[in-house]
C-alpha cells in the first residue's frame, strides 16, 4: 500500500512540475507571413466595385499593410482600411467639421455622393475628444 501511496505522490509532483514548466515556457505562437504592400500607381484604382482617385500616390501616410490615413485635421481624419476595403470619416469635436468632412473624402477619392454611397464607409462621430469613448456610428448624411 505505502508504494501505490508513493508512486501517487510522485506521479503528481511529476505532473504539477511539467505543468508549471509548460506555463514558464510556452510554445511560441506562429505569425502569419503578410506580404509587403504594393501600391498602386495608376491615377485610379478600384475599390468595392467603384474607381476612385489613388491616394496612395500621393503623400499622405500608408501603413504596410496598405492601411492609410488620407486626411487629418484637428476636426475630422479619413482613413482607409485595406483588409476590409473600409473607409472611416472621425468627426471629432465639435461636430459642425461633419459636411467638411464629407466633402472632403468626396475631393480627396474624386467621386460624387452616388458613388461614396455604394462605397464601405463608417462615419464615427465622437462625442468628446478622449478617443477612448465610443463614437457614434452614422452613414454619410447624403447616403439613404
Amino acid at each position: 500500500m505505502l508504494v501505490i501511496v508513493v508512486g501517487v505522490l510522485v506521479a503528481l509532483v511529476i505532473s504539477i512540475f511539467s505543468v508549471q514548466q509548460t506555463a514558464i515556457n510556452p510554445e511560441p505562437t506562429p505569425t502569419p507571413y503578410l506580404p509587403p504592400f504594393d501600391a498602386p500607381t495608376g491615377a485610379t484604382i478600384q475599390i468595392g466595385g467603384e474607381e476612385v482617385k489613388n491616394f496612395y500616390s500621393e503623400d499622405r501616410f500608408t501603413y504596410p499593410n496598405g492601411n492609410a490615413v488620407l486626411e487629418e485635421t484637428g476636426d475630422y481624419q479619413l482613413a482607409y482600411f485595406a483588409d476590409r476595403q473600409l473607409f472611416i470619416v472621425s468627426v471629432y469635436p465639435p461636430q459642425n467639421a461633419f459636411a467638411e468632412a464629407e466633402q472632403a473624402l468626396l475631393s480627396r477619392l474624386n467621386i460624387d455622393q452616388d458613388t461614396a454611397c455604394s462605397l464601405n464607409v463608417s462615419v464615427r462621430v465622437y462625442v468628446s475628444r478622449n478617443l477612448d469613448d465610443v463614437p457614434v456610428e452614422q452613414n454619410l448624411s447624403f447616403c439613404n
